[in-house]
């Protein structure tokens, strides 16, 4: 399943987080990976044999829709990678501001609608039937995840494998020894 992000409104709300994961892996602490929350509209992209095969959104986290014509003409989704075992990379397509103000601009010329928000733009453009519109979205990709057998020790390893195959992770990163440096960073 392709699940949902919680939001956290206060630091008791995150060491209580801390504390459930302590617990459930029997760990005295836990080393956190911080990573600035781009709002996009998440996107699974499958690899066979080095070739993008699929990508699709979330949906309802177990069916999304194919938007793999679409994600082609996004610059950062790579259409082969090298690695030729099965692969999974999740990731979130967004859009930028400054793009997201050019396109409305284009569409208050052309007397068109305008879209409500940067991440509402992105979607739409996933959605709409000819891929040649959506490579002038200037949409892009950054992912966050792999899923492959066997998987990594850790986060930090698999976003470093996952750029290595040529996908951009989100630069503002930051590993956190425990629940405090979390805090502090936040």
């Amino acid at each position: 399943p392709m699940l949902s992000i919680e939001n956290t409104y206060s630091t008791e709300e995150l060491f209580e987080f801390d504390g459930r994961i302590r617990k459930l892996s029997g760990r005295a602490a836990i080393t956190y990976v911080v990573e600035l929350k781009i709002d996009g509209v998440a996107v699974s992209l499958r690899y066979r044999n080095g070739r993008l095969v699929l990508a699709a959104t979330r949906g309802d986290g177990l069916r999304g829709d194919d938007i793999t014509a679409n994600a082609l003409m996004i610059r950062e989704v790579p259409p082969e990678i090298d690695w030729h075992d099965s692969l999974e990379v999740r990731g979130e397509i967004y859009m930028r501001k400054d793009d997201f103000e050019k396109i409305n601009a284009a569409r208050a010329a052309a007397g068109e609608p305008l879209f409500a928000n940067p991440r509402n733009a992105a979607s739409g453009s996933l959605k709409l039937l000819d891929p040649s519109v959506v490579a002038t979205r200037g949409l892009r990709l950054f992912a966050y995840a792999a899923i492959l057998q066997p998987g990594f020790p850790t986060h930090w390893e698999t976003l470093d494998f996952i750029e290595k195959l040529g996908f951009p992770v989100n630069e503002h990163r930051t590993r956190c020894r425990d629940i405090k440096e979390v805090v502090a960073r936040c």
